[in-house]
């Protein structure tokens, strides 16, 4: 997932020349490729992606590459599941890169052209495709969804094995006709549902109770503060050990 945020004035790793910020955020359920991730993205999270807590609304590209499955529930394929799933966190008129099997594009062909416009399908070049025939979905996501039939028909279309499919990585500037929004700048909801230790405690001295200045003030002071006792010690400790008991 990316963000491309406003951010006037933007330098450093992560700037683009027109001055927006890009941000890169992503989710792998394998340990070692969720490592790799976390080297080359902004923020990356070892887990499943239905077991996490993202904000809606707020990546402008969405690159979705799911599991080739079944669900638990053997009437939905897991391509068709994460696409329902993740569309939710793009920004309106978002970019939607769609990798999956071609023959399983008939299982998505009416949420796609009811969530997204300009639909774009490429094939895997070979020996890439080789072992489940991948092909790429491009589209834009609409602010509302409306079923285009044309459209419908035409991801259908797409699934047969003797379509003409354009090969990824041709002649053509296949994304020529994608700008991915620019969205607001901030932090984002972006965190598992579990409680992982190690960034619960990174969390905690970023933003928890402790770092809220007025608390370290009370507990820390910054400097010691002469006391004025309110009798002479000598005279107090008298008092205290001579107090009848009650």
């Amino acid at each position: 997932m990316l963000r491309g945020r406003r951010r006037a004035g933007a330098t450093g790793e992560g700037a683009s020349p027109g001055g927006a910020y890009i941000q890169t955020d992503g989710v792998e359920l394998h340990r070692e490729r969720a490592d790799k991730a976390s080297e080359v993205l902004h923020r990356a999270l070892w887990e499943d992606v239905f077991n996490t807590a993202i904000a809606n609304g707020v990546y402008s590209l969405l690159f979705v590459n799911p599991v080739y499955d079944f669900s638990d529930d053997e009437d939905v394929r897991m391509e068709q599941k994460f696409l329902r799933h993740c569309h939710r966190y793009l920004a309106s008129t978002g970019t939607l890169v769609f990798i999956l099997p071609r023959n399983r594009l008939v299982n998505s062909a009416r949420f796609l052209a009811s969530y997204f416009r300009d639909l774009r399908c490429l094939a895997f070049p070979m020996p890439e495709r080789e072992a489940f025939d991948q092909v790429v979905v491009f589209g834009t996501q609409t602010p509302r969804p409306v079923l285009d039939k044309d459209a419908m028909e035409m991801v259908r279309a797409w699934s047969e094995e003797d379509s003409q499919l354009e090969v990824l990585g041709g002649p053509s500037n296949y994304g020529a006709d994608y700008y991915p929004p620019l969205v607001a700048s901030g932090d984002t909801l972006f965190a598992t549902r579990g409680v992982d230790p190690i960034l619960a405690a990174e969390e905690a001295r970023r933003s928890g109770l402790w770092a809220a200045t007025d608390v370290g003030e009370l507990l820390w002071p910054g400097e010691a503060r002469p006391v004025q006792p309110l009798m002479p010690m000598r005279k107090g400790t008298w008092l205290s050990w001579w107090q009848p008991a009650r």
